[in-house]
C-alpha cells in the first residue's frame, strides 16, 4: 500500500504523469412539480416527489498533480 501512495507524493513531471480512473453509475432523476419560490425570511423549496429517469455511467480520468480531468457520459457500461 505504501509504494502506491508513494506515487502521489512524486513532483509533476508531465514525461511520466499520474492518471488516475474511476467510474460510478447515477440515477438521473426529474422534478415532477417545480419548485417554490424564495419568500421573506424562507429558502427555495423542493418537493420531494421525483421521476426515474434511468441510469447512466460515468467514467472519469483525472490527473490531480496538472489539476486536468475529463468526465464522459455513456447510458451503459458495455459497448
Amino acid at each position: 500500500m505504501e509504494d502506491v501512495l508513494s506515487v502521489y507524493k512524486r513532483p509533476y513531471d508531465p514525461e511520466t504523469p499520474v492518471v488516475c480512473t474511476g467510474e460510478m453509475p447515477h440515477q438521473l432523476i426529474r422534478e415532477v412539480y417545480a419548485p417554490l419560490p424564495m419568500e421573506a425570511g424562507k429558502p427555495k423549496r423542493h418537493d420531494y416527489h421525483y421521476k426515474r429517469e434511468g441510469v447512466v455511467n460515468l467514467p472519469a480520468f483525472f490527473e490531480p498533480l496538472a489539476g486536468w480531468r475529463t468526465v464522459m457520459t455513456r447510458k451503459r457500461r458495455t459497448k
